[in-house]
């Protein structure tokens, strides 16, 4: 009996022990607090960023479910292409060693995997600049069978857990460089269902699940453009760019990304976030599927007038901003910071100068609508542009978790109109 008690104490201590690692283990980095079920919170992280010293070694991916590399491009034979060698592949970061899988930031990738082994990292194909070929390898049979080969082959090789194919745009729009077809409409069908079964053709070979995703524009001119109903079935998910909704392409100040509806917009009054999902929705695509896109970004405005705190008014010229310049623009103290109630995004105003922008209060209200209707999740276009704090992205995840956003992350404000 004796020994049978010393032999359970030892065995309890053991397990206790164990406990102990595992509970300090799920604590400790490179790890999540994602269960099975719970939104997606997808970031493309743009392989530019590098060269301005915001690497890939300092996402906070233990807040992420999905990660996208942006971009890869299409070659001149129809195949994927590393996008830029020079960062891509063939940089030497810090800590490299020759044992190491490949270079440059794909090596960086496969090493933050092995930190955060919740994480799917995808690459990205195409993006505003990169479309031209699009149309081209859609054309045909063996066009699509080129593409998609070469686009499997890519993944295995640098060991992505999927591909997200981001055509700007189908049938229309884009650079004007962009070979186009009316006939674009039925290929990106016909395209997307080629990757899918070579992917899970490959997927059955290895054990895995290769994901596959795309990323769609807010409005009806790209819905009319694609075959919404066919696609939705084929994807993993779709990543909504509801961003860019107005900017300095039109006429007068706007809001970047409206949650909802503004009262008085020049600019398309009904094109907001809320108007997105339901129009993709109608197309029936399942609302566990859709990632709301939020913007690391803002637009600033410049000469503006000084009506209506500088909102919907004409500009003398215009850019994009990242988070990370505009929140020391607010705490310089030399902005007033406006809350718009309807479109629930603050935007702030010097008297001359507007800036459309979102920050830890917006992105919780859109976390909180994604949350509440059912929605896959939320996607961060871009996550290198996030303050040093990563105020979004902490905003964002604590928010599509039910967790309150602390006060000191919402600033002072004055209503807007």
């Amino acid at each position: 009996m004796t020994g049978e008690i010393q032999r359970l104490i030892v065995l309890l201590s053991v397990t206790l022990v164990l406990g102990i690692v595992a509970a300090h283990t799920a604590r400790a980095e490179g790890t999540s607090s994602e269960t099975p079920g719970s939104p997606r919170l997808v970031a493309y992280y743009a392989g530019w960023a590098t060269y301005s010293g915001r690497d890939i070694a300092h996402i906070d991916a233990g807040r992420l479910t999905h990660l996208i590399y942006a971009f890869a491009n299409i070659g001149a034979d129809g195949r994927i292409a590393v996008g830029d060698p020079t960062i891509d592949t063939l940089k030497l970061f810090p800590g490299w060693s020759v044992s190491d899988p490949f270079f440059g930031n794909f090596g960086e990738l496969y090493k933050l995997k092995q930190r955060y082994p919740h994480l799917k990292v995808l690459i990205a194909v195409g993006g505003w600049s990169w479309s031209g070929r699009f149309s081209d390898v859609a054309l045909t049979e063996e066009s699509r069978r080129r593409f998609a080969e070469s686009v499997v082959d890519f993944v295995v090789r640098f060991q992505f857990d999927g591909v997200d194919i981001d055509w700007e745009y189908p049938v229309s729009g884009g650079l004007a460089t962009n070979a186009r077809r009316p006939e674009d409409k039925q290929n990106f069908t016909l395209l997307m269902e080629e990757l899918r079964r070579r992917l899970d053709a490959q997927g059955e070979k290895d054990g895995k699940r290769y994901l596959l995703s795309f990323a769609g524009a807010a409005g009806s001119y790209y819905t009319n453009n694609i075959e919404l109903d066919r696609l939705h079935p084929l994807v993993d998910f779709i990543n909504l760019m509801t961003y860019d909704l107005t900017g300095p392409w039109e006429p007068v100040t706007g809001l970047n990304s409206p949650l909802s509806r503004r009262p008085g917009a020049p600019q398309q009054p009904g094109w907001a976030i809320e108007d997105a999902v339901q129009l993709y929705r109608s197309y029936g695509v399942p609302a566990e599927k859709i990632n709301v896109g939020v913007p690391f970004y803002g637009y600033r405005f410049e000469g503006v007038t000084g009506q209506n705190n500088g909102l919907f008014q004409p500009y003398r010229e215009g850019a994009a901003v990242p988070y990370y310049t505009v929140q020391r623009l607010v705490e310089s103290g030399e902005f007033t910071r406006y809350w718009h109630a309807d479109a629930q995004v603050p935007y702030l105003f010097d008297g001359s100068t507007f800036i459309s922008y979102d920050d830890a209060e917006s992105m919780a209200a859109k976390a909180r609508f994604v949350r509440e209707a059912g929605l896959g999740g939320v996607m961060i276009w871009e996550i290198s542009q996030d303050a040093p704090d990563r105020e979004l992205l902490a905003a964002l995840h604590s928010a599509l978790h039910g967790a309150a956003v602390p006060a000191e992350a919402m600033g002072e404000t004055l209503p807007g109109d």
